[in-house]
């Protein structure tokens, strides 16, 4: 995964319309859940983000 561009290889095996998940912890923390949508042009899409914990 990359942020602010294409990555550097691109996805070629997954079919377009897959899901690809992404965790991680925030900077407070708490762990973040992101979903990505594999494009028809082999690009990711996030469709969600969601904090899925929280530091107590």
């Amino acid at each position: 995964m990359t942020y602010g561009g294409q990555p550097r290889t691109k996805l070629t095996k997954s079919p377009v319309g897959s899901a690809v998940y992404n965790n991680f912890y925030n900077s407070s923390g708490n762990r973040v859940r992101e979903t990505y949508i594999l494009q028809p042009d082999r690009s990711l899409k996030l469709m969600r983000q969601e904090v899925v914990s929280a530091v107590h």
